[in-house]
C-alpha cells in the first residue's frame, strides 16, 4: 500500500509509483488506472479511469473524500525489455501502508487478495494465469444478483463470464472465491483490479490537514489491518458516477444546471464565474448568505455564513480540465441554522451579479436608467439595491457586452484602419498627446488619446446634393471617461437629418469647436455658401468668430435656444415668447414690425433686449435666405437623441456604432427615395406637401401681368381659410430659374409661395420647375446613392504596430453620481407648458406636488 497526500498532483503520484515499482533501473512506468464502482445496472459494476492528469487525481481523491473511504484501487503498468507488468495498489488518502507483489508475466490474471474495513491496509499476492484476451472483456459487464459472503453482499458473477481461475487466501469456499473474483469488472490481461471500501470518521478538513506525525504513526497499524480483514465493496455510490450500460466505460454524465432546481453533485459549468453565479442564485432564491472558505483557479468552496452556529451547508466545485468544465463535487444543501435575511440588500448581490442580471437590458438599451435597473433587480431577486451598486452593475454589464474602456482605446487604431481599408476616402483625424512619468520623463511606447474627428466617404460625397446648411451640437459622455461627442448634421432635400461628421473631444470649449470646424472645412466641404446653425454656446461663438473670410461661411442662432435665453432673463412670459417667435419667423419686414409693436406695448424691456441682438442672427426677414427657412437645430438635437445610447459606451464602440447607424440611416432613406421615384414623384415628400398647401391658397389670388418679357406680375391675395388675412398686393418675378416674391418667403425657403404658384398657373408654367434642385427626389437619391462597404471581422483588421494608445487619465470620472442628462433650462419648460400645467402625482390636480398634496395624511 502506498501513501499519498490529499492534494497530490499527477506528477507526484507518478513519481511515487515509479519509485516503488521501477527499482531495477531496467523498467519504466506506463499507464496508471483507477477503478470505481457503478450501480446503474442494478448491481455493482466497476469502471476504469486512466489517471493521466491532475483532474483525474482530483476526481479520485474527491470520490474518496465524499464517501469517507480511505483506500483507492489503482493499477500501475511497467514496461521492461518488451514486457509489461501490472501492479495493483491501494492508495490511502493521508495514511501510510505497505504492499507486496509477485509475478512478472504479461499474461497473469489475478492472484491473491485480502483486505479489511475501516483502519485496514491491504496485502496483494499476484499469481496464476489466464488465456482470456482483452476483447473478451471490452463489453460492459453484465448485471448480476447479490449473494452473501462473509457477511458482505457480493455480486454473483461467476468466473464463467470472465473465464478466470483464481485462488484466494482468505479461507472462503471455492464458490465464494469464484464470486469474489467474478465481480471485479473489466479485466485486462496485463492488469487487474480489486474492489474495496473503507469507512472513515475524519472530516474533509482533517484529511487535508493531516500532519506528518499522524501519518507516520498510523503506518504499521493500517498495514496490519489491511492484511487481516476482507475488503468489501462500496455500498453507496455517488450519483455523478452512475451511467447507462450503453455508454463507454469512461463516460460520466453530468446533470444539467437549472436555475430553478437544487444544486447537486456532478452539475457542470463552463467557468468559475458560472459556478459562482449558480451559488449566488441559490442563496438569493433560498434567502440566505454564504461566505468563501477557499477559492483559487482550480476550485471554489463556500460555506454558510452562520457556520459558527454549526451549520453544515456547503458547496464545492472544481475545474476538471479532463472534462472541460467546472463540476460540483460536494453539495450539502440542508441548513441547520436560522439563515433568513431581514435586510433589503443581499451579501451575494454584488455589482458583478447585478451586471449579469441586466446584461440583456444593456444589449437592447445601452442608455437605460439606473432606477430602471434597480426596478429590474427588485423584480428578479426581490431585493432593493442602492443606486451606487446599480450604477456599478451597469458599468460591469457595459464592459461585458462592449468590452473594457482601456482596451477600447488600444483597439482604436486597428478599427480606424479597418474602416479606411473597407471604405476608401473615409476620414479619420486622431490627435494624441505624449505621456510623461511623474518625473516628467517621456514614455516612449505610449500615447494618450486627445481628440478624434471622423467622417464617412459616402456622407462626404452625398452632402454635395444637400442644402448648404450644417447644424452642430454636442453631447457629453457618461462612461468611465469624461468627454464630449460633437456632431455635424446636414439637411437633405426632404428637410430630414443627414449625418455628416463626428468628433470626440475633451469638452465643449473654444479650442475644441475651432478644431472641429477646421476639420469640417478641410475634409468634408469647401462650399462657400455654408450656413452654420447652433445654440449660442460661448465656445461656438468664439470659434465662428475666427472663420476666415475666404471660407464664406455664415452663422445663425437656433431661435429656440435664443428664446430660452430670453426666458432665463425675464422669467416665464409665455405670451411674449410666442410673439417673439412669430416676429423671428416673419418673412416680411411689415409683419415683423407689427408684431414688435405689440411687444413694445406689453413688455418694453423684452422688446428692447430682442432688438438689441443682432437681427440677422435670429430673424428671417434680415436673413437673406441663409437659413433656407430652418429656424432651429431640431435636426441636430434629434440625431443627438439617436446617438444618446452611445454616450455610455467605450470609445471604439462609439466609433463603430456610428458606422452601423449611419449605414442603417442611409439605406432606409435611399429605399424611400427610389420608391417615390418609381411611383412617379419628382419632388420630395415634405416639400411637395407644402407646395400643395400653397397651391390651395393660390386659388383665391388674382394675378395681373405687367412685363411678360421680364416675367413681372402683381398678385392680389384673397381671403383664405375663412380668416381676415388677404387683400394684400405682392410683386412676383418669375423666370425659367428660381424667381422672387416681395413676401420674401420664396427667396428664404426656395419653395414657391402661394403668390408664385398663382402666377405659374396663370401662364401654364410647370410648378415643379420653381423648386430648388436640392428638393427633388433625384437629388435625394444622389445624396444616399453611395453606400458604405461592410467591415471585415476583427480578426482580419489591419495589424497596428505603433505606440499603445491609452485613455486620457485626467478625464477619468471621479466618485459621485454621474450626470446623464443635461441640465434642464427654460427651453424645456416651454415644452412642458405646451403639455399643460404640472399636476400632483397623487391626486392629478394642478397647483401643487405630492409633498404638498391636500390629500396627504398629516403627521
Amino acid at each position: 500500500m502506498l501513501k499519498i497526500e490529499s492534494r497530490f498532483n499527477f506528477q507526484e503520484l507518478y513519481d511515487l509509483c515509479a519509485e516503488r515499482v521501477c527499482t531495477s533501473g531496467q523498467t519504466r512506468l506506463g499507464k496508471i488506472t483507477y477503478r470505481y464502482p457503478d450501480m446503474s445496472a442494478g448491481g455493482v459494476v466497476f469502471q476504469e479511469v486512466v489517471i493521466n492528469d491532475d483532474d483525474a487525481v482530483m476526481m479520485m481523491l474527491q470520490f474518496l473524500s465524499d464517501n469517507q473511504v480511505r483506500l483507492a484501487e489503482v493499477y500501475v503498468e511497467t514496461e521492461a525489455l518488451g514486457e509489461s507488468h501490472s501492479h495493483q495498489y491501494s492508495y490511502d488518502d493521508g495514511f501510510a501502508g505497505g504492499y507486496e507483489w509477485g509475478g512478472s508475466s504479461s499474461n497473469y490474471q489475478g492472484g491473491g487478495y485480502t483486505g479489511g474495513y475501516g483502519e485496514g491496509g491491504g496485502s496483494i499476492n499476484y499469481g496464476g494465469s489466464s488465456s482470456a484476451g482483452w476483447d473478451q472483456y471490452s463489453q460492459p459487464p453484465k448485471p448480476a444478483p447479490f449473494v452473501e459472503a462473509d457477511g458482505v453482499q457480493w455480486p454473483a458473477w461467476g468466473p464463467e463470464w470472465y473465464g478466470i481461475e483464481n485462488t484466494i487466501r482468505s479461507g472462503r469456499t471455492s464458490h465464494e472465491r469464484e464470486d469474489d473474483v467474478g465481480d471485479r469488472g473489466h479485466v485486462d490481461p496485463s492488469s487487474s483490479s480489486y474492489p474495496f471500501e473503507s469507512s472513515d470518521e475524519d472530516t474533509e478538513e482533517d484529511l487535508i490537514s493531516v500532519s506528518e506525525e499522524e501519518e507516520d504513526t498510523d503506518d504499521n497499524e493500517d498495514e496490519a489491518a489491511f492484511r487481516e480483514a476482507p475488503t468489501p465493496y462500496y455500498t453507496q455510490v455517488p450519483t455523478q458516477f452512475l451511467h447507462s450500460q450503453n455508454d463507454p466505460p469512461d463516460f460520466v454524465p453530468m446533470p444539467v444546471y437549472n436555475p430553478t432546481a437544487n444544486l447537486e453533485v456532478g452539475m457542470a459549468f463552463t467557468s468559475k464565474d458560472a459556478v459562482q453565479d449558480a451559488f449566488t442564485e441559490e442563496a438569493l432564491r433560498r434567502n440566505f448568505e454564504w461566505k468563501v472558505k477557499y477559492s483559487d483557479s482550480k476550485q471554489l468552496h463556500v460555506i454558510c455564513k452562520h457556520d459558527a452556529e454549526g451549520c453544515t451547508w456547503q458547496l464545492r466545485a472544481a475545474n476538471m480540465k479532463r472534462k472541460g468544465a467546472w463540476v460540483i463535487l460536494k453539495a450539502e444543501t440542508i441548513h441547520t441554522c436560522s439563515s433568513s435575511i431581514l435586510s433589503q440588500d443581499h451579501r451575494q448581490l454584488k455589482a458583478k451579479k447585478v451586471g449579469r442580471t441586466i446584461k440583456h437590458l444593456i444589449e437592447a438599451q445601452p442608455d437605460i436608467k439606473v432606477k430602471a435597473i434597480m426596478a429590474e433587480v427588485k423584480d428578479r431577486h426581490s431585493y432593493t439595491i442602492r443606486y451606487k451598486k446599480a450604477w456599478h452593475g451597469k458599468q460591469k454589464a457595459m464592459a461585458e457586452v462592449y468590452g473594457d474602456w482601456e482596451d477600447s482605446y488600444a483597439l482604436l487604431p486597428r478599427l480606424m484602419g479597418a474602416m479606411e481599408e473597407s471604405n476608401p476616402g473615409t476620414v479619420f483625424v486622431p490627435v494624441y498627446n505624449n505621456v510623461y512619468t511623474e518625473d516628467q520623463v517621456r514614455v516612449q511606447d505610449k500615447l494618450m488619446f486627445h481628440r478624434l474627428f471622423w467622417a464617412f466617404k459616402p456622407c462626404i460625397d452625398g452632402f454635395g446634393f444637400c442644402i448648404p446648411v450644417i447644424q452642430v451640437d454636442g453631447t457629453f459622455l457618461t462612461g468611465k471617461y469624461r468627454g464630449c461627442l460633437l456632431i455635424a448634421t446636414g439637411v437633405d432635400g426632404n428637410r430630414r437629418i443627414f449625418p455628416l461628421a463626428f468628433a470626440l473631444v475633451e469638452g465643449e470649449n473654444s479650442l475644441s469647436w475651432a478644431w472641429f470646424f477646421d476639420q469640417l472645412h478641410e475634409h468634408v466641404t469647401q462650399r462657400e455658401d455654408i450656413t452654420i446653425i447652433s445654440d449660442r454656446h460661448a465656445g461656438i461663438r468664439n470659434a465662428v468668430g475666427g472663420f476666415p473670410d475666404e471660407w464664406g461661411w455664415r452663422w445663425r442662432w437656433c431661435i429656440r435656444h435664443w428664446l430660452a435665453n430670453f426666458q432665463h432673463k425675464f422669467g416665464k412670459k409665455k405670451d411674449i415668447k410666442n410673439l417673439l417667435w412669430n416676429a423671428a419667423v416673419a418673412h416680411q419686414p411689415k409683419k415683423y414690425e407689427q408684431i414688435m409693436k405689440t411687444i413694445r406695448q406689453t413688455h418694453r424691456a423684452g422688446a428692447v433686449w430682442a432688438e438689441g441682438q443682432e437681427l440677422p442672427m435670429w430673424t428671417f426677414h434680415m436673413d437673406n435666405g441663409a437659413r433656407w427657412g430652418i429656424a432651429t437645430t431640431n435636426h441636430g438635437e434629434s440625431i443627438n437623441n439617436v446617438y444618446k445610447g452611445l454616450r455610455a459606451m467605450p470609445i471604439s464602440v462609439i466609433v463603430e456604432m456610428s458606422y452601423w447607424k449611419v449605414n442603417e440611416w442611409r439605406v432606409a432613406r435611399l429605399q424611400l427615395a427610389i420608391g417615390r421615384e418609381l411611383q412617379g414623384h419628382s419632388i420630395a415628400h415634405d416639400v411637395f406637401a407644402q407646395m400643395q398647401k400653397n397651391d390651395e391658397k393660390s386659388s383665391k389670388h388674382k394675378v395681373v401681368l405687367f412685363n411678360r418679357s421680364e416675367g413681372i406680375f402683381a398678385v392680389e391675395t384673397g381671403i383664405w381659410g375663412g380668416g381676415r388675412r388677404g387683400h394684400n398686393r405682392q410683386t412676383v418675378k418669375l423666370h425659367y430659374e428660381l424667381g422672387e416674391c416681395s413676401c420674401q418667403k420664396y427667396q428664404n425657403e426656395r419653395i414657391p409661395c402661394s403668390h408664385a404658384m398663382a402666377v405659374a398657373k396663370s401662364i401654364t408654367m410647370n410648378r415643379n420647375s420653381l423648386v430648388s434642385p436640392y428638393y427633388t427626389e433625384q437629388a435625394i437619391r444622389n445624396s444616399y446613392h453611395a453606400a458604405l462597404s461592410p467591415m471585415p471581422d476583427e480578426a482580419y483588421w489591419p495589424i497596428y504596430a505603433g505606440k499603445l494608445i491609452i485613455p486620457p487619465l485626467h478625464l477619468k470620472r471621479t466618485k459621485g453620481r454621474p450626470r446623464v442628462e443635461r441640465i434642464h433650462n427654460e427651453m424645456d419648460q416651454v415644452e412642458r407648458t405646451r403639455r399643460g400645467p404640472k399636476r400632483c402625482s397623487k391626486c392629478r390636480q394642478p397647483g401643487h406636488d405630492k409633498r404638498r398634496c391636500p390629500g396627504q395624511p398629516s403627521t
